[in-house]
């Protein structure tokens, strides 16, 4: 119930004004959240592909509200990077575990 009321405050603030901080806890609550079971309790241990989006939106969302908070901005900019490699590698596990290619460009397969 925590987490679900602590969502709800920080979209409150965000509603009020943009606030970089606010936007950081919710990326970082989406995380908490979309954390899967590791591997060695049976599950896949990759997090959820719909939290990890949604984080990278919160995290986009706290750069562009550029208030001046620079200690939030920089935890904004980690975090976005470190959730955008995550997705990509969830991506290239879906194209290994699912024997996909990626498309080659017209005339790539003449030569």
């Amino acid at each position: 119930k925590a987490p679900a009321g602590a969502r709800g405050h920080f979209n409150e603030a965000l509603e009020r004004r943009e606030l970089s901080v606010a936007a950081v806890n919710l990326a970082l609550l989406t995380l908490s959240e979309g954390q899967a079971a590791p591997k060695e309790k049976g599950g896949k241990g990759q997090m959820n592909l719909a939290n990890l989006e949604e984080a990278i939106e919160h995290c986009k969302r706290a750069l562009a509200a550029n208030d001046g908070d620079t200690r939030s901005e920089e935890m904004a900019a980690k975090i976005l990077a470190d959730a955008e490699q995550a997705l990509n590698s969830y991506v290239l596990q879906d194209l290994i575990e699912n024997d996909k290619t990626f498309p080659q460009p017209r005339g790539t397969m003449d030569r």
